[in-house]
């Protein structure tokens, strides 16, 4: 299930930093790890915006299989992702490096581009493409 404010919805997600912005407003005060799903176009407009996880614990329990139904569903040929980490460390872990390239190999073959996978916390985010990760 799709979620965005009226004003977000074909809204452009050009760079990290706009969608370190956009995906800030929804992430920045939650105590639980949440994963945060954009799905663009080829121009990087916005075609949903997804929230997938749970608030039952510190990980984000989001599955491979859920990510790519919500991604093929949209028809994004672009997506981003992101997630909070509570303890205010941005740095990606291993497990989420890990993920993140499983989920580039899923993508690959049918076309689809992972533009960037952000870590948030508080004000702060990182980008696993800008740490050279992706």
């Amino acid at each position: 299930m799709a979620f965005f404010r009226s004003s977000e919805q074909s809204r452009r997600l050009p760079s990290p930093a706009a969608a370190a912005d956009l995906f800030g407003y929804t992430l920045r005060n939650h105590a639980h790890e949440h994963l945060l799903l954009a799905c663009l176009d080829d121009d990087m407009r916005m075609l949903g915006l997804f929230m997938l996880g749970s608030d039952m614990s510190n990980s984000v329990t989001g599955s491979l299989r859920d990510i790519v139904v919500e991604i093929l569903a949209s028809r994004a040929t672009c997506v981003i992702l992101a997630h909070n980490h509570p303890s205010g460390d941005i740095r990606p872990s291993q497990t989420d490096i890990n993920t993140t390239r499983s989920l580039m190999r899923i993508l690959h073959p049918l076309s689809i581009r992972l533009q960037d996978h952000l870590i948030l916390s508080g004000d702060r985010w990182s980008s696993m493409r800008g740490l050279g990760l992706l």
